[in-house]
């Protein structure tokens, strides 16, 4: 999938089921699935892991590409082999497919044991449901070690003062950035971070009239419309001191002026010839890696997590590179963004999952194995040691320094699905002239409320 926002629909579909399941834990049926497999080394010795001498079963389902699974099952194998009472029972998948099956199994009861999350919002749901463990007794007793993970990368795990996921890989929200163009094109090359936003929006006036069109005849621009991406909207809020939502679960976190603000921002930079036209970023914008703006050379910048580089790079020759989000009189807000792993509170063998948890964010051979697969490895000693793809590598010199320089963000509300699906269809409309941004930021509210309320 391109972008995060591509997957509202399957959200809300999530958020939807799960508000509904009746959840109870600890005895759901742990079977070993339709497409479930175990490693070669699955069997045999019974010392670790094993509950009464009999191997203990977990099932872990995972969404991503071919190629995510194959390194995956080498890493179940591995672990296997390191935990010889324990077999994972495998159950891969895509995005769609991963985010249908977990709230249907979970409302029957079946839920697998092993849980993955990613920062846009999907744990408090089932958190508030009871569906997910907490994780604080495991680290307080060392079976999750996390003493090589910064405090503030924890942080982003936690839901009302409860740890209940960890990471095993992240990334910032940044700008991916084709300066392999930018030099064909004879344009001066950005500057890794910039100040403010006028600061940044005058260097892109600055290489518009350099960039002419692309291979297809069509007309390149400096940045992709993304107006409509939370993860963006959130780092700028930040700079105003403010946060996606309140701190105390009340509702959001900023005002209706500041969206308009937002809006507005990005409608003065379409105006100026520096994003597409809405007709073009609606036909070409949701489409998937190969077909992406970046990747047609229709834009030179596109906002995103920055563990895509090396993914993006996959379908371009281009030299590729990201920046920071531009800053606020010299501060930063962007937002950190991952996967993370959680515990089934249907599971009946947490323990085995939390020794999976705890080789994730410890073991390097594993990491080895991994190699910042789904996001850069949070642990310090193992992020010394790894040698890096070189795209990884300017992935991780980017977070790192929002993690310096920035707080962790708050979490997300329950709910937020249908929150930056409005989001969204509130821009389209400012974008297509239906609406001034004033009634579409008064019906963004107005959806927001209703659905915080019910």
């Amino acid at each position: 999938m391109k972008k995060r926002r591509l997957s509202l629909v399957a959200l809300i579909l999530i958020l939807s089921l799960v508000m509904s399941a009746c959840v109870s834990g600890n005895n759901g049926n742990n079977g070993t699935g339709s497409n479930g497999s175990g490693g070669e080394n699955s069997t045999g010795n019974t010392s670790v892991g094993s509950d009464n001498g009999k191997i203990v079963e977990i099932r872990f389902p995972w969404w991503g590409s071919v190629a995510r699974h194959e390194k995956y099952n080498q890493m179940m194998d591995m672990f296997e082999e390191k935990n010889p009472g324990i077999k994972v029972i495998r159950e891969p998948g895509s995005w769609d497919d991963y985010w249908s099956k977990i709230p249907t199994q979970t409302a029957g009861n079946n839920a697998p044991d092993v849980l993955m999350y990613t920062t846009v919002g999907q744990m408090p749901e089932y958190a508030d449901k009871g569906a997910v463990l907490a994780l604080d007794d495991y680290i307080a007793d060392g079976t999750i070690d996390v003493s090589k993970v910064p405090p503030n990368i924890i942080e982003l795990g936690k839901y009302k003062g409860k740890t209940y996921m960890i990471t095993k890989g992240l990334a910032a929200i940044s700008l991916t950035t084709n300066i392999g163009l930018l030099k064909e094109k004879g344009a001066p090359l950005p500057k890794e971070e910039y100040a403010t936003w006028d600061e940044f929006i005058a260097y892109m006036k600055e290489i518009k009239p350099l960039l002419g069109k692309n291979e297809n005849g069509g007309e390149i621009f400096p940045i992709e419309d993304d107006a409509q991406d939370d993860l963006l909207l959130e780092s700028f809020l930040r700079l105003k001191g403010k946060n996606m939502f309140a701190e105390d679960g009340s509702g959001l976190g900023f005002a209706k002026e500041d969206l308009i603000e937002w809006f507005e921002l990005w409608q003065s930079m379409k105006n100026e010839g520096l994003v597409p036209p809405a007709q073009i970023t609606a036909e070409e914008g949701a489409l998937q890696w190969e077909q992406d703006m970046l990747a047609t050379h229709r834009v030179i910048m596109s906002g995103r997590p920055g563990n895509h580089l090396k993914t993006i790079k996959n379908y371009m020759e281009d030299e590729l590179t990201i920046i920071r989000l531009p800053g606020g009189n010299g501060t930063f807000g962007e937002v950190l963004t991952g996967a993370f792993l959680g515990i089934s509170a249907q599971s009946e063998h947490p323990e085995a999952v939390a020794k999976l948890i705890n080789t994730w964010l410890n073991d390097l051979e594993f990491n080895q194995l991994y190699m910042n697969e789904h996001g850069i490895v949070q642990n310090t000693e193992i992020l010394k040691q790894l040698e890096m793809n070189p795209y990884d590598e300017i992935t991780t010199k980017n977070m790192q320094a929002v993690i310096a320089s920035t707080e962790p963000q708050s979490s997300r509300l329950p709910g937020v699905a249908g929150i930056f699906e409005q989001l969204g269809k509130s821009y389209e409309e400012v974008n297509f002239g239906v609406k001034s941004a004033e009634a579409a930021v008064d019906d963004f509210f107005a959806e927001a409320e209703r659905i915080m309320n019910k």
